[in-house]
């Protein structure tokens, strides 16, 4: 591992929970609404509140919920949210697109890409990528394309599943383009950097509150997703402990899954 601690992004989806992964340790925020549904643009709003808080902020951009194939009126709304999440104070943006034959949609990620870049903030692909037909060739493209980074578990449902292939991802990547190993938990957690050797890793680190739904709910559950700062700070504790004992990453493991 490099000498610095390796990069802890935490997604959230309140003001409330962006204070928790602030308090555990965050070092940069991934901002969205409705997490529970997979996330959503987030409002000007919250954004401005979430970047008073002093770490950097990556807001997802996503217009609605469903499938990443956009039309080009939608593809023209997420501009004006990029456009929004600049003024806000965003340090960036996530977004992602998939064409008919499941590659990214060369249109609109470049597009996007150069609203982020006119704006002087950095442009990431979220886990749309994970479901393109060639992450190698994908992973080529967004690099072509100006992006900074990507959020991905490797292709697998989640990232220690995904570890092998996240390693060959960081290996093809150029310097300074960051591979983001998502989905990650406490759990698990050493043992993904030792056998990915990525630097940054993402995660939510969160869970519905209250545990139960309530008796009435309209036809709605009612719950709130929070993060929980003591997760926060296991998972920089690991972080620190992985970057102080310096494992070497590129290693493949040997034991058989």
């Amino acid at each position: 591992m490099p000498d610095s601690l390796p990069v802890l992004e935490v997604c959230v989806d309140s003001l409330g929970s962006a204070r928790s992964a602030v308090a555990g340790g965050a070092d940069r925020l991934e901002l969205c609404s409705a997490l529970s549904s997979g996330g959503l643009t987030p409002s000007p709003a919250l954004t401005r509140s979430v970047c008073a808080l002093g770490v950097p902020v990556h807001v997802l951009i996503r217009t609605r919920e469903g499938p990443f194939s956009y039309i080009p009126d939608e593809v023209e709304v997420m501009v004006e949210e990029i456009r929004d999440a600049a003024q806000a104070g965003a340090a960036g943006v996530v977004v992602g697109a998939l064409d008919a034959g499941g590659r990214l949609d060369a249109a609109a990620m470049r597009r996007w890409a150069e609203i982020a870049a006119g704006a002087g903030i950095r442009a990431v692909c979220h886990r749309a990528f994970d479901l393109s037909t060639d992450l190698t060739g994908s992973l080529e493209q967004l690099q072509a394309w100006g992006y900074s980074g990507v959020l991905t578990s490797g292709g697998a449902p989640g990232a220690l599943a995904g570890a092998d292939r996240l390693r060959r991802l960081r290996e093809q990547a150029r310097p300074g383009f960051e591979v983001l190993a998502g989905g990650v938990r406490p759990e698990g957690l050493a043992e993904l950097l030792r056998r990915s050797g990525v630097t940054a890793v993402h995660g939510s680190f969160s869970a519905l509150w209250p545990a139960e739904s309530p008796a009435t709910s309209l036809g709605f559950d009612l719950r709130e997703r929070r993060t929980d700062a003591e997760q926060v700070a296991q998972a920089r504790r690991i972080l620190r402990v992985a970057a102080a004992s310096q494992v070497p990453a590129t290693q493949p493991d040997q034991r058989e899954e």
